[in-house]
């Protein structure tokens, strides 16, 4: 097992997740009728709202890889020690 790119697996998942978390919360902002026309996102709040929901789930995901490579890492550096 490659630890190193398991490691950085997860925390790309990790940043593409908190990047769309953020698209999302702006989607959420800019639906309905915002008074400024230039924060209008297009999206319905369901929408939106979905999106979200969808984020967290694909989080827990990048979140187990990344905490069980540190702990093979953990393991291989104690091994070595």
């Amino acid at each position: 097992m490659n630890v190193t790119g398991a490691l950085q697996t997860g925390v790309i998942g990790l940043n593409r997740t908190l990047d769309n978390t953020l698209k999302s919360s702006s989607d959420q902002v800019g639906s309905g009728k915002p008074e400024v026309p230039e924060l209008a996102s297009g999206k319905a709040l369901n929408s939106a709202l979905t999106e979200t929901t969808l984020d967290a789930s694909a989080q827990a995901p990048s979140t187990k890889v990344v905490t069980d490579a540190g702990e093979v890492l953990g393991t291989n550096i104690d091994t070595r020690a």
